[in-house]
């Protein structure tokens, strides 16, 4: 709110000095009215415009270039804590934990009298990543526990507390909690597939089949779910096609945040060929 209210003030700045100088100087008074209207706004809006620049540029994979622009924006200590905070969790997805800590630690202290609830929510959704991240998944539990019990609800909170419940193997709890997300947000693909895997390690297979045909039609550009639906093939039996979602499950970038790596795909893969070669021999002892 705070941020919509300055920038109503700065649009009210610039059309009240194109009006003076277009009132007092007619059309060129007007005119550079206008601009130093803009110049103001641009002054005024430095830490964000400079955030919008870094973040263009790593959505363009340019990493170390969108970086030094959204360092530039942070330092301004003028950039809003949404933005800095998604700030840090672009580090943490490349793996740079401490210095996302130290970001995240820094906005919510200076801003702990005005921090709103969903800037406090994805400050520990970060936290918790980062815990995660360094083996310590019961406090990163127990960090999201703690906002879904005052009631806060995201997207972004049911995909990752609920991974973390099948990381954990509380599997029923897992099963509850991403039946709970689905009902909050169907769309959404990792909720989806948290669902889907909570049903196979449930047993439910027809349910987890039905669940991935809804995310495959969404064409999903991440390695999880082509992963988890193998490895539902290959728990029903069916070793064809469970590597094909495998070997589909490789072509997407392994990436600092997957909760599936490629080495892992590889070993399913090979496990496949063996039970199928062991089928097949099966069949050819059985024809004989």
């Amino acid at each position: 709110m705070k941020g919509i209210i300055n920038g109503l003030i700065i649009f009210a700045v610039v059309i009240l000095l194109t009006f003076i100088g277009g009132s007092t100087f007619g059309f060129i008074g007007g005119l550079l009215g206008f601009l130093a209207g803009v110049v103001i706004f641009v002054i005024a809006k430095r830490p964000t415009l400079m955030f919008l620049i870094g973040n263009n540029k790593y959505n363009s994979d340019k990493h170390e270039e969108a970086y030094k622009w959204m360092k530039r924006a942070y330092d301004t200590t003028k950039l809003a804590p949404g933005l800095a905070l998604t700030y840090a969790y672009l580090m943490i997805r490349d793996g740079m934990l401490t210095e996302a800590e130290a970001v995240i630690n820094k906005v919510t202290y200076l801003n702990r009298k005005t921090l709103t609830k969903e800037d406090s929510l994805t400050a520990n959704l970060n936290r918790a990543i980062i815990k995660w991240k360094l083996d310590n998944l019961d406090e990163a539990i127990e960090i999201l526990e703690d906002m879904y019990k005052e009631g806060l609800k995201s997207t972004n909170l049911y995909g990752t507390l609920g991974y973390f419940y099948l990381l954990d193997n509380q599997q029923s709890k897992a099963l509850e909690f991403n039946l709970e997300g689905y009902e909050y947000n169907s769309d959404n693909l990792i909720i989806g597939d948290n669902l889907g895997a909570s049903y196979i390690a449930n047993s439910e297979f027809e349910k987890a089949d039905e669940i991935y045909q809804k995310i495959f039609a969404l064409e999903p550009q991440f390695i999880e779910p082509y992963y988890n639906y193998g490895m539902l093939m290959e728990k029903r039996g069916r070793y064809d096609l469970a590597k094909e979602y495998y070997e589909k499950a490789l072509k997407y970038p392994e990436k600092y945040l997957s909760t599936v790596k490629h080495i892992d795909i590889e070993a399913a893969i090979e496990n496949v060929e063996i039970f199928a070669r062991g089928e097949k021999g099966e069949e050819e002892q059985s024809a004989e």
